[in-house]
């Protein structure tokens, strides 16, 4: 497939990309979360010359969170609504399946240690 232009890039989301977050439940460790920035974009075209084309970025979110059995439940999601994921990530609010939580940033030796152990 051939790409119509160069894969864009959302600023909006500049603070946020590849940043880990700890997941509180009324105040409790409840999980941790990943956000990655993912490119998705429209097929056109014949099916013999296909192109890509009106790439967005979006954000795709990995998630561990322990259930009430103390057993890690590990998922992902891409949101398609940007314009809600900025609004929630400003309110450190995160909305999951399995409950509403406040997301609490990590930075640095924490962030890399979440990161290695629970989502590589």
């Amino acid at each position: 497939m051939r790409k119509c232009g160069p894969d864009p890039v959302d600023q909006r989301f500049g603070p946020y990309r590849g940043r880990v977050a700890r997941l509180l439940r009324e105040g409790e460790l409840a999980g941790y979360a990943h956000l990655e920035m993912e490119v998705w974009w429209q097929v056109e075209g014949p099916f013999w010359r296909p192109r890509w084309t009106n790439g967005r970025e979006l954000p795709h979110w990995h998630v561990a969170v322990r259930d009430e059995d103390g057993k890690w439940i590990y998922g992902d999601a891409v949101e398609d609504d940007v314009d809600e994921a900025l609004h929630e990530l400003a309110a450190s609010h995160f909305d999951w399946y399995t409950g509403t939580y406040t997301l609490e940033w990590l930075d640095g030796v924490d962030a890399e240690s979440v990161a290695r152990e629970y989502f590589v």
